[in-house]
């Protein structure tokens, strides 16, 4: 990672708002993990590193089906 000190990251669907809080925050040279539910925006989902470069990997799997009524 090309950080300085520290960084978060966010995950959030496109066309919302980035969120306040961020999925994982980690500091230079650290390798983290952490597993976060975010709703499908409008087909790009969006993703925001507060500071420097960073390498990502990211696997997508898994839905909710609506209550049948």
């Amino acid at each position: 990672m090309n950080i300085r000190r520290w960084a978060r990251f966010a995950l959030h669907p496109g066309g919302g708002q980035r969120p306040t809080a961020s999925n994982v925050n980690f500091v230079a040279g650290e390798t983290a993990s952490n597993a976060a539910v975010v709703a499908v925006g409008d087909g790009v989902d969006l993703f925001h590193n507060s500071s420097g470069t960073s390498h990502v990997i990211v696997d997508r799997s898994g839905y909710f089906i609506a209550a049948a009524s």
